[in-house]
């Protein structure tokens, strides 16, 4: 038997709790806490919409938009921006047409990846060198029944096609870059090669057409109401045109929605239910379910891994979809990217004045070909940390070193250490390549770690992650 997502919310707090209580299937309150859980991603992706537009760009669905520079601190549209990859912007409407994707020729042992995603932070489908992919046009079809890569029976002059299962979709390409101007120049033509056409289809359109200036309506904002509002106002609105790709869902998922106030594109909270306590619970329930231990492995030294099947593709954990929504919106699936989180989900590291961070390796972490691992700090707004050096993050293409002075990204052995300290309280030269400048006074920091390729002993337990220690600042 089929089990309802309210049901699913009021197990994961019955479990969590001393005493379960029972928890009624025909609750508006728990349908209301489902809806916001369930739609808050559609938030999300009016988030990456709304800075476009407010600098002015003239954002419109089907064209491909390039970044021309690495991200630097105040970037916008991106959650916990990576620092070293550069990043191109595809909304994708295929509520009339189909779209033919050209893939340019990167040069071999340069990462990139092309992400199919859904609007709700789904990654279910990825063009890149780790897949190895071949250059070439692909066709990007509506399928509302399946979805995937499809390189067997392909129309003539496509070298795939891509089935995708949703009206709406976002891409959140990135193309690795050292970040010196001549890196960054070549990047910016190798972007000019992702090229985005529509495509003619037969038969009547499977939704309206993505208007992205939506995002920029009172009604969709928390300009002048709570985001709590505008969450739900932005769900009602556009979840009829993204019903789940888990089919068997559909029923389901749509009969919760409606229980929770959502009819006809618009959100009427029912009577005598609380907002407020609603994403109270949803926050709750996406605790519950994210320690789980089959859910997210405890890895050593604080740290942990979410298993593969909760990441990236989320399926029907709805929970963890909106638990991932929250903080690192667009994930990639771990066969793509790894991303170890260090407390809980990325917690706070409070730094004080004069101390500082120091991460101890025992080894390099161990990446496939064409694929990179780098360490980035962020402030208390989830911003790269603004520093004179123009140093965001540490890895494994910047010049990081053994203690002896060989370079780590030879393919070295051993123990180095990473030092995370007050920008202006500089080092000893010995090191300069293993710092990474962190805002004066203290405060609050958070990391995280990516691995763009991890080969299976860096996710099945095998590697032994940094440790930390907080230590009084190094002064030269």
């Amino acid at each position: 038997m089929k089990v309802s997502p309210i049901a699913v919310v009021c197990t994961l707090l019955g479990v969590s709790s001393a005493t379960p209580t029972p928890c009624p299937e025909d609750s508006a309150q728990e349908a209301l806490s489902f809806a916001y859980m369930y739609g808050f991603p559609l938030y999300a992706f009016g988030d990456i919409a709304r800075p476009l537009l407010a600098k002015g760009l003239p954002l419109r669905p089907n064209i491909n938009i390039p970044s021309s520079e690495p991200n630097e601190p105040g970037a916008v549209g991106v959650v916990r921006p990576n620092a070293d990859t550069m990043y191109s912007i595809l909304f994708m409407d295929l509520s009339s047409n189909d779209l033919k994707v050209t893939v340019p020729e990167v040069p071999e042992g340069r990462y990139w990846v092309f992400p199919f995603c859904t609007p709700y932070g789904d990654n279910l489908i990825n063009l890149g060198n780790l897949d190895a992919s071949k250059p070439g046009d692909y066709l990007v079809k509506y399928n509302s029944k399946s979805y995937g890569l499809q390189t067997k029976d392909v129309p003539e002059g496509y070298v795939g096609v891509i089935n995708f299962p949703m009206a709406y979709g976002l891409v959140n390409a990135r193309i690795v870059t050292d970040r010196t101007d001549e890196d960054v120049a070549i990047v910016a033509e190798l972007q000019k090669g992702f090229r985005v056409r529509p495509v003619r289809r037969s038969g009547k359109p499977v939704a309206p057409a993505l208007n992205l200036t939506m995002f920029t309506e009172p009604e969709y904002t928390d300009e002048n109401q709570s985001q709590y509002q505008a969450v739900m106002n932005t769900a009602a609105a556009l979840t009829p045109y993204l019903p789940p790709y888990i089919v068997s869902d559909r029923k389901s998922v749509a009969k919760d929605l409606k229980k929770a106030g959502f009819k006809n594109g618009k959100f009427l909270q029912p009577a005598g239910t609380d907002l407020a306590k609603a994403v109270g619970m949803a926050n709750k329930t996406a605790l519950a379910f994210a320690e789980r231990p089959e859910v997210s492995k405890d890895v050593g030294n604080d740290w942990s891994l979410i298993a593969e099947e909760y990441i990236g593709s989320f399926d029907s954990n709805y929970e963890m979809r909106y638990q991932i929504g929250l903080t690192a919106y667009l994930a990639l699936k771990q066969s793509e990217c790894a991303y170890p989180a260090f407390g809980y989900f990325d917690a706070n590291i409070p730094v004080g004045e004069g101390q500082s961070v120091l991460w101890t390796f025992t080894a390099p972490p161990k990446i496939k070909e064409g694929g990179f691992w780098s360490l980035t700090a962020y402030g208390p707004y989830q911003d790269l940390i603004p520093n004179e050096q123009e140093k965001y993050m540490v890895g494994d293409r910047s010049n990081l070193t053994f203690p002896d002075g060989s370079p780590v990204e030879t393919g070295g052995e051993g123990v180095f250490q990473v030092l995370l300290q007050d920008q202006n309280i500089k080092p000893p030269s010995n090191w300069t390549n293993n710092w990474l400048p962190l805002n004066s006074g203290g405060g609050n920091i958070s990391v995280t770690m990516r691995w763009y390729g991890a080969e299976e002993e860096m996710i099945d337990g095998t590697y032994v992650h940094p440790k930390m220690t907080l230590i009084d600042a190094i002064e030269g």
